[in-house]
């Protein structure tokens, strides 16, 4: 369910970086993503249902005839099985996008844990981490010595 949730938050609410990035590589991709549905999986589908090749469903609407006239009239069909084809190539690209942005944020968190110790913090920012710590200790101990 987290994994859902996580998407949907991509999806929905992704900075311009994120889906810039995801575009870039979701086209990169699409080569490789083309090569794995038409060459690894429309193949392993088309074992598992005895043999149909899903580019080749079709729902014949009109079957192609010759008119009286001599004319040869085409045959008038809906090509799902494309669609079922472009439908699992969407499906690979979308996944391997999510899960490469999902990465990139697990990295991005680490580096902005503030708790982190296996990050060195700068002496600096020690310094200032530590003087902010003083003077909030400062302003609660005049607080409490001020009448009310």
């Amino acid at each position: 369910m987290k994994l859902v949730n996580e998407f949907k938050e991509f999806a929905v609410k992704g900075n311009p970086f994120q889906m810039a990035f995801a575009i870039m590589v979701g086209t990169s991709f699409g080569l490789i993503v083309n090569s794995i549905t038409k060459d690894i999986c429309m193949p392993l589908i088309g074992y598992a249902t005895s043999g149909i090749d899903l580019k080749d469903l079709k729902y014949v609407l009109q079957e192609a005839y010759v008119n009286e006239a001599g004319k040869e009239i085409a045959e008038i069909s809906v090509l799902y099985g494309k669609t079922i084809q472009f439908s699992i190539t969407f499906a690979i690209i979308a996944i391997s996008t999510f899960l490469t942005i999902r990465t990139f944020n697990a990295i991005k968190r680490v580096g902005d844990d503030p708790e982190d110790e296996t990050i060195s913090t700068p002496e600096n920012i020690k310094l200032m981490k530590r003087q902010v710590q003083l003077l909030e200790k400062i302003d609660k101990k005049m607080n409490r010595d001020e009448p009310s």
